[in-house]
């Protein structure tokens, strides 16, 4: 089964680099996986190291990232929208950038 997480972003670098390095790290994903962060136009470095780091931690857990640059705030429905449209998975799960998972099985639970 392939799970595709989306994850919005805005500025909060350290949070978001938490949350996603937590995510591809620590999580045990059943199948193949992809992680969709949209970025809302942040302007302390976060969408570089969007596009630069975490590819890399993607390709190492065996995740496929995606990244999507807004050039500003498009406001989340739109940003979620945007990776929605991206999503091939079956089962679709949205992430606050301000959370990391628990246990490696949190998404097996959540299914």
């Amino acid at each position: 089964m392939l799970d595709s997480l989306i994850v919005l972003s805005f500025n909060k670098l350290e949070v978001t680099r938490r949350c996603l390095s937590a995510l591809v790290r620590a999580s045990r994903f059943e199948g193949p996986s992809e992680l969709i962060v949209v970025d809302n136009g942040s302007t302390d470095g976060s969408g570089e190291w969007l596009e630069q780091t975490l590819p890399r931690l993607g390709r190492a857990a065996g995740i496929e990232v995606r990244v999507i640059r807004n050039p500003g705030n498009v406001g989340c429905s739109t940003a979620r929208n945007q990776g929605l449209a991206l999503a091939t998975g079956e089962s679709v799960v949205f992430v606050d950038n301000d959370v990391s998972p628990c246990t490696s099985d949190w998404l097996g639970k959540l299914r």
